[in-house]
């Protein structure tokens, strides 16, 4: 099971980052960035060691607190994570339609699977003015969670 969980995770790719050259973009993407336990997540628990969001003085303060661990989990959960690449172009009305198809899948199948994706995402799925995509998974791993066609 716990590769199952890990595979269905590294799809959703809710957490990539641009690792910049520049470190205040580098400090700012680990301050606004959700962090899981990898190890916690292989098991199909969600436990979380850095929420992110908001730049108020007590997250701050928190944040510096916490640097390490922090800077840590990071590392682990990009180690962690598989990035899968697609040509869906840039149109930004399929990119929140493909994020809110993925998501709202993932959101539907059983424990542990729609345990650890983020709930109360602002996602934008397709409108009832906008035709259907049917995507086709052609990824030659099996990902748990993602079915093969998916409409979005």
């Amino acid at each position: 099971m716990p590769s199952v969980v890990a595979n269905s995770l590294q799809i959703t790719a809710y957490c990539l980052f641009m690792i910049a050259k520049d470190p205040v973009t580098l400090i700012s993407a680990l301050f606004t960035s959700r962090f899981l336990d990898i190890a916690a997540m292989q098991q199909g628990i969600r436990k979380e060691i850095w929420h992110g969001w908001g730049w108020s003085p007590e997250k701050r303060a928190d944040f510096e607190k916490q640097r390490q661990e922090i800077l840590n989990a990071a590392r682990e959960q990009l180690q962690g994570f598989r990035i899968f690449a697609a040509d869906v172009g840039t149109e930004p009305r399929i990119l929140e339609r493909l994020e809110a198809s993925i998501m709202n899948n993932l959101h539907k199948q059983p424990s542990p699977f729609c345990d650890i994706p983020d709930r109360g995402m602002m996602l934008s799925p397709r409108w009832n003015s906008e035709a259907p995509i049917i995507t086709e998974n052609r990824c030659t791993v099996r990902l748990y969670g993602l079915p093969v066609h998916l409409e979005i």
